[in-house]
Protein backbone atom coordinates (compact mmCIF):
# COMPACT_ATOMS: atom_id res chain seq x y z
CA UNK A 1 0.00 0.00 0.00
CA UNK A 2 1.77 3.53 -1.20
CA UNK A 3 1.51 6.24 1.14
CA UNK A 4 -0.78 7.89 -0.73
CA UNK A 5 -3.26 5.28 -0.86
CA UNK A 6 -2.70 5.30 3.13
CA UNK A 7 -3.67 8.72 3.68
CA UNK A 8 -6.16 8.43 2.02
CA UNK A 9 -7.82 5.60 3.50
CA UNK A 10 -7.30 7.31 7.05
CA UNK A 11 -8.85 10.90 5.83
CA UNK A 12 -11.90 10.54 6.57
CA UNK A 13 -11.55 9.32 10.08
CA UNK A 14 -9.74 12.15 10.74
CA UNK A 15 -12.57 14.64 9.50
CA UNK A 16 -15.13 12.26 11.59
CA UNK A 17 -14.57 14.09 14.66
CA UNK A 18 -14.79 17.60 13.52
CA UNK A 19 -17.79 16.26 11.65
CA UNK A 20 -19.45 15.01 14.73
CA UNK A 21 -18.46 18.22 16.79
CA UNK A 22 -19.84 20.14 14.15
CA UNK A 23 -23.27 18.45 13.86
CA UNK A 24 -23.92 18.33 18.07
CA UNK A 25 -22.92 22.34 18.01
CA UNK A 26 -24.88 22.86 15.15
CA UNK A 27 -28.14 21.17 16.30
CA UNK A 28 -27.85 22.30 19.88
CA UNK A 29 -27.37 26.28 18.72
CA UNK A 30 -30.05 26.06 16.06
CA UNK A 31 -32.79 24.49 17.83
CA UNK A 32 -31.88 26.63 20.86
CA UNK A 33 -32.72 29.49 18.43
CA UNK A 34 -35.98 27.88 17.68
CA UNK A 35 -37.34 27.25 20.82
CA UNK A 36 -36.34 31.09 21.74
CA UNK A 37 -38.20 31.91 18.89
CA UNK A 38 -41.12 30.07 19.84
CA UNK A 39 -41.23 31.63 23.38
CA UNK A 40 -40.83 34.83 22.01
CA UNK A 41 -43.75 34.67 19.77
CA UNK A 42 -45.89 34.27 23.16
CA UNK A 43 -43.96 36.60 25.69
CA UNK A 44 -47.77 38.10 26.27
CA UNK A 45 -49.11 35.05 27.10
CA UNK A 46 -46.70 34.11 29.76
CA UNK A 47 -46.17 36.96 31.43
CA UNK A 48 -50.11 36.56 31.91
CA UNK A 49 -49.31 33.51 33.35
CA UNK A 50 -46.20 34.61 35.64
CA UNK A 51 -48.87 37.42 36.74
CA UNK A 52 -51.25 34.50 37.58
CA UNK A 53 -49.02 32.05 39.13
CA UNK A 54 -47.42 34.57 41.42
CA UNK A 55 -44.34 34.10 43.31
CA UNK A 56 -45.01 30.92 45.43
CA UNK A 57 -46.74 28.85 42.32
CA UNK A 58 -43.51 29.93 39.89
CA UNK A 59 -41.12 28.88 42.71
CA UNK A 60 -43.69 25.41 42.54
CA UNK A 61 -43.03 24.77 39.22
CA UNK A 62 -39.58 25.39 38.96
CA UNK A 63 -39.15 23.04 41.57
CA UNK A 64 -40.93 20.45 39.96
CA UNK A 65 -39.57 20.71 36.48
CA UNK A 66 -35.89 20.88 38.49
CA UNK A 67 -36.63 17.41 40.00
CA UNK A 68 -37.65 16.14 36.35
CA UNK A 69 -34.76 17.63 34.62
CA UNK A 70 -32.09 15.72 37.36
CA UNK A 71 -33.94 12.36 37.30
CA UNK A 72 -33.97 12.37 33.77
CA UNK A 73 -30.48 12.95 33.66
CA UNK A 74 -29.11 10.61 36.28
CA UNK A 75 -31.49 7.86 34.63
CA UNK A 76 -29.77 7.90 30.91
CA UNK A 77 -26.30 8.49 32.80
CA UNK A 78 -27.26 5.17 34.46
CA UNK A 79 -28.89 3.40 31.48
CA UNK A 80 -25.92 4.33 29.36
CA UNK A 81 -23.36 2.64 32.49
CA UNK A 82 -25.63 -0.68 31.97
CA UNK A 83 -25.98 -0.84 28.60
CA UNK A 84 -22.18 0.16 27.32
CA UNK A 85 -20.27 -0.72 30.72
CA UNK A 86 -18.67 3.07 30.10
CA UNK A 87 -20.07 6.20 32.26
CA UNK A 88 -20.93 9.41 31.15
CA UNK A 89 -20.48 12.59 32.80
CA UNK A 90 -23.21 14.59 34.22
CA UNK A 91 -22.93 17.46 32.10
CA UNK A 92 -22.99 15.26 29.26
CA UNK A 93 -25.73 13.24 29.93
CA UNK A 94 -27.14 16.70 30.40
CA UNK A 95 -26.38 17.74 27.11
CA UNK A 96 -27.53 15.02 25.50
CA UNK A 97 -30.65 15.58 27.30
CA UNK A 98 -30.90 18.84 26.10
CA UNK A 99 -30.19 17.72 22.31
CA UNK A 100 -32.93 14.83 22.90
CA UNK A 101 -35.30 18.21 23.74
CA UNK A 102 -34.28 20.42 21.17
CA UNK A 103 -34.30 18.08 18.38
CA UNK A 104 -37.87 18.62 18.24
CA UNK A 105 -38.08 22.14 17.00
CA UNK A 106 -36.03 21.29 13.92
CA UNK A 107 -37.75 19.64 11.04
CA UNK A 108 -37.72 15.74 10.52
CA UNK A 109 -37.61 14.66 14.04
CA UNK A 110 -34.41 12.69 13.68
CA UNK A 111 -32.28 15.79 14.61
CA UNK A 112 -31.67 15.26 18.44
CA UNK A 113 -31.13 11.64 18.29
CA UNK A 114 -28.83 12.02 15.92
CA UNK A 115 -27.02 14.66 17.61
CA UNK A 116 -26.96 12.35 20.74
CA UNK A 117 -24.93 9.72 19.07
CA UNK A 118 -22.95 11.85 17.58
CA UNK A 119 -22.05 13.23 20.88
CA UNK A 120 -21.21 9.91 21.80
CA UNK A 121 -17.52 9.25 22.74
CA UNK A 122 -15.52 7.09 20.82
CA UNK A 123 -15.12 4.16 22.59
CA UNK A 124 -18.71 3.42 23.35
CA UNK A 125 -20.18 1.24 20.82
CA UNK A 126 -23.13 3.21 18.72
CA UNK A 127 -24.98 -0.30 18.32
CA UNK A 128 -25.40 -0.71 22.72
CA UNK A 129 -26.17 3.12 22.46
CA UNK A 130 -29.23 2.41 20.18
CA UNK A 131 -30.66 -0.45 22.70
CA UNK A 132 -30.15 2.15 25.56
CA UNK A 133 -31.75 4.81 23.61
CA UNK A 134 -34.67 2.04 22.88
CA UNK A 135 -35.01 1.59 26.85
CA UNK A 136 -35.26 4.90 27.47
CA UNK A 137 -38.11 5.44 25.05
CA UNK A 138 -39.79 2.78 25.91
CA UNK A 139 -39.50 3.06 29.67
CA UNK A 140 -40.52 6.94 29.32
CA UNK A 141 -43.35 5.84 27.30
CA UNK A 142 -44.74 3.16 29.53
CA UNK A 143 -44.32 5.19 32.84
CA UNK A 144 -46.22 8.22 31.57
CA UNK A 145 -48.81 5.79 30.32
CA UNK A 146 -49.32 3.74 33.50
CA UNK A 147 -49.01 6.75 35.26
CA UNK A 148 -51.88 8.84 33.57
CA UNK A 149 -53.75 5.61 32.98
CA UNK A 150 -53.80 5.16 36.99
CA UNK A 151 -54.69 8.51 37.51
CA UNK A 152 -57.33 9.43 35.17
CA UNK A 153 -58.97 6.10 36.59
CA UNK A 154 -58.25 6.95 40.39
CA UNK A 155 -59.79 11.07 39.70
CA UNK A 156 -62.64 9.78 37.43
CA UNK A 157 -64.20 6.96 39.91
CA UNK A 158 -63.27 7.36 42.69
CA UNK A 159 -61.50 3.98 43.31
CA UNK A 160 -57.98 3.96 44.96
CA UNK A 161 -56.29 3.01 41.38
CA UNK A 162 -53.11 5.64 42.77
CA UNK A 163 -52.33 2.88 45.45
CA UNK A 164 -50.89 0.49 42.70
CA UNK A 165 -47.77 3.44 41.40
CA UNK A 166 -45.09 1.45 43.29
CA UNK A 167 -45.96 -1.39 40.59
CA UNK A 168 -45.62 0.96 37.61
CA UNK A 169 -41.53 0.97 37.39
CA UNK A 170 -41.88 -2.80 37.70
CA UNK A 171 -44.43 -3.39 35.31
CA UNK A 172 -42.65 -1.18 32.67
CA UNK A 173 -39.67 -3.60 33.44
CA UNK A 174 -41.93 -6.22 32.78
CA UNK A 175 -42.98 -4.86 29.51
CA UNK A 176 -39.33 -4.04 28.38
CA UNK A 177 -38.83 -8.31 29.30
CA UNK A 178 -41.79 -8.68 26.86
CA UNK A 179 -39.99 -6.73 23.82
CA UNK A 180 -36.94 -8.57 24.71
CA UNK A 181 -37.98 -12.09 24.11
CA UNK A 182 -39.99 -11.38 21.33
CA UNK A 183 -37.70 -9.77 19.29
CA UNK A 184 -35.23 -12.69 20.50
CA UNK A 185 -37.43 -15.15 18.61
CA UNK A 186 -37.86 -12.97 15.78
CA UNK A 187 -34.05 -13.04 15.74
CA UNK A 188 -33.57 -16.80 15.47
CA UNK A 189 -36.75 -16.47 13.00
CA UNK A 190 -35.92 -14.30 10.56
CA UNK A 191 -32.24 -14.91 10.35
CA UNK A 192 -31.70 -10.99 9.63
CA UNK A 193 -28.04 -9.95 10.31
CA UNK A 194 -29.21 -6.71 11.65
CA UNK A 195 -30.63 -8.10 14.52
CA UNK A 196 -27.98 -10.84 15.52
CA UNK A 197 -26.22 -7.45 16.91
CA UNK A 198 -29.06 -6.24 18.80
CA UNK A 199 -30.29 -7.61 22.22
CA UNK A 200 -32.31 -6.07 24.22
CA UNK A 201 -32.07 -8.75 27.23
CA UNK A 202 -28.25 -8.57 28.00
CA UNK A 203 -28.90 -6.65 30.99
CA UNK A 204 -30.56 -8.43 33.91
CA UNK A 205 -33.92 -6.64 34.51
CA UNK A 206 -33.65 -6.17 38.16
CA UNK A 207 -30.84 -3.70 37.58
CA UNK A 208 -33.69 -1.91 34.69
CA UNK A 209 -35.42 -1.03 37.85
CA UNK A 210 -33.25 1.80 38.69
CA UNK A 211 -33.58 3.80 35.70
CA UNK A 212 -37.23 3.07 35.79
CA UNK A 213 -37.70 4.94 38.81
CA UNK A 214 -35.83 7.78 38.42
CA UNK A 215 -38.21 7.98 34.68
CA UNK A 216 -41.18 7.39 36.73
CA UNK A 217 -40.20 10.51 39.01
CA UNK A 218 -39.53 12.46 36.19
CA UNK A 219 -43.08 11.94 34.64
CA UNK A 220 -44.65 12.78 38.42
CA UNK A 221 -43.13 15.63 38.06
CA UNK A 222 -43.98 16.91 35.07
CA UNK A 223 -48.02 15.72 35.58
CA UNK A 224 -47.90 17.67 38.95
CA UNK A 225 -46.69 20.78 36.99
CA UNK A 226 -49.00 20.56 34.88
CA UNK A 227 -51.83 20.06 38.04
CA UNK A 228 -50.57 23.45 39.36
CA UNK A 229 -50.96 24.74 36.32
CA UNK A 230 -54.70 23.89 36.22
CA UNK A 231 -55.17 25.02 40.16
CA UNK A 232 -53.61 28.15 39.65
CA UNK A 233 -53.65 29.26 36.07
CA UNK A 234 -57.80 27.77 35.49
CA UNK A 235 -58.92 28.51 39.29
CA UNK A 236 -60.29 24.67 39.29
CA UNK A 237 -60.31 22.54 42.78
CA UNK A 238 -57.45 20.16 43.09
CA UNK A 239 -59.25 17.22 42.41
CA UNK A 240 -60.56 18.60 38.82
CA UNK A 241 -56.76 19.63 38.46
CA UNK A 242 -55.65 16.34 39.05
CA UNK A 243 -57.91 15.02 36.46
CA UNK A 244 -56.81 17.24 33.89
CA UNK A 245 -53.35 16.49 34.74
CA UNK A 246 -53.63 12.75 33.98
CA UNK A 247 -55.97 13.48 30.67
CA UNK A 248 -53.06 15.68 29.34
CA UNK A 249 -50.80 12.54 29.98
CA UNK A 250 -53.25 10.18 28.50
CA UNK A 251 -53.24 12.55 25.05
CA UNK A 252 -49.19 12.81 25.19
CA UNK A 253 -48.98 9.21 25.41
CA UNK A 254 -51.37 9.14 22.40
CA UNK A 255 -49.32 11.80 20.67
CA UNK A 256 -46.00 10.07 20.85
CA UNK A 257 -47.22 6.90 19.54
CA UNK A 258 -48.45 8.57 16.49
CA UNK A 259 -45.23 8.95 14.73
CA UNK A 260 -46.35 10.37 11.59
CA UNK A 261 -46.71 14.28 13.51
CA UNK A 262 -43.97 15.39 14.71
CA UNK A 263 -43.79 15.35 18.47
CA UNK A 264 -47.62 14.25 18.00
CA UNK A 265 -48.21 17.96 18.87
CA UNK A 266 -51.19 18.45 17.04
CA UNK A 267 -52.67 14.85 18.07
CA UNK A 268 -51.57 15.48 21.58
CA UNK A 269 -53.94 18.52 21.85
CA UNK A 270 -56.42 16.88 19.67
CA UNK A 271 -56.66 14.26 21.98
CA UNK A 272 -56.53 16.42 25.01
CA UNK A 273 -59.59 18.66 23.93
CA UNK A 274 -61.79 15.59 23.58
CA UNK A 275 -60.90 13.80 26.94
CA UNK A 276 -61.11 17.07 29.02
CA UNK A 277 -64.52 17.63 27.65
CA UNK A 278 -66.57 17.06 30.70
CA UNK A 279 -64.30 18.87 32.77
CA UNK A 280 -62.76 22.30 30.35
CA UNK A 281 -64.75 23.42 27.60
CA UNK A 282 -63.24 22.86 24.11
CA UNK A 283 -62.19 26.56 24.07
CA UNK A 284 -60.29 26.43 27.16
CA UNK A 285 -58.67 22.95 26.65
CA UNK A 286 -56.79 24.02 23.78
CA UNK A 287 -55.75 27.42 25.60
CA UNK A 288 -55.07 25.45 28.32
CA UNK A 289 -53.03 22.76 26.13
CA UNK A 290 -51.43 25.66 24.65
CA UNK A 291 -49.80 27.31 27.71
CA UNK A 292 -48.33 23.48 28.81
CA UNK A 293 -46.84 23.36 25.93
CA UNK A 294 -45.38 27.18 26.44
CA UNK A 295 -44.34 26.04 29.75
CA UNK A 296 -42.66 22.76 27.85
CA UNK A 297 -40.82 24.92 25.95
CA UNK A 298 -39.30 27.17 28.60
CA UNK A 299 -38.37 24.01 30.44
CA UNK A 300 -36.29 22.92 27.07
CA UNK A 301 -34.51 26.22 26.95
CA UNK A 302 -34.00 25.82 30.77
CA UNK A 303 -32.38 22.51 30.22
CA UNK A 304 -30.30 23.65 27.39
CA UNK A 305 -28.76 26.43 29.29
CA UNK A 306 -27.96 24.45 32.09
CA UNK A 307 -26.36 22.04 30.23
CA UNK A 308 -24.06 24.57 28.21
CA UNK A 309 -22.94 25.76 32.21
CA UNK A 310 -22.14 22.20 32.97
CA UNK A 311 -20.42 21.84 29.38
CA UNK A 312 -18.23 25.07 30.15
CA UNK A 313 -17.40 24.11 33.55
CA UNK A 314 -16.53 20.52 32.77
CA UNK A 315 -14.39 22.04 29.82
CA UNK A 316 -12.52 24.70 32.24
CA UNK A 317 -12.21 21.42 34.87
CA UNK A 318 -10.38 19.17 32.39
CA UNK A 319 -8.43 22.35 31.22
CA UNK A 320 -6.95 23.15 34.79
CA UNK A 321 -6.51 19.52 35.32
CA UNK A 322 -4.31 19.30 31.96
CA UNK A 323 -2.08 22.15 32.87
Amino acid sequence: MTPASRSAETMPLGWLPKARKLLVASVFWVALIACVLVLQRHFSEISELFARLGYSGLLAIAALLATSWGALVEAWRRIVLLYTGMPLSFARSARHLSLLLLGKYLPGGIWGFTARLADTPAEQQISRLVVAGAFEQWIGLSTLALLASLAWSDFSTGYPFLLLLPAVPYVAVAGWHVLSTVLAHLRGWLRWGALERVSLGAIPHRRLVGPAILTALHQISQLAMVALLSKAGLGMAWVDALLVASLYGVATTVGILVVVVPGGIVVREGVFVALAASVLPGDRALAFAALVRLVLAGFDLGSACVAALLGWRERVAQTSDAS
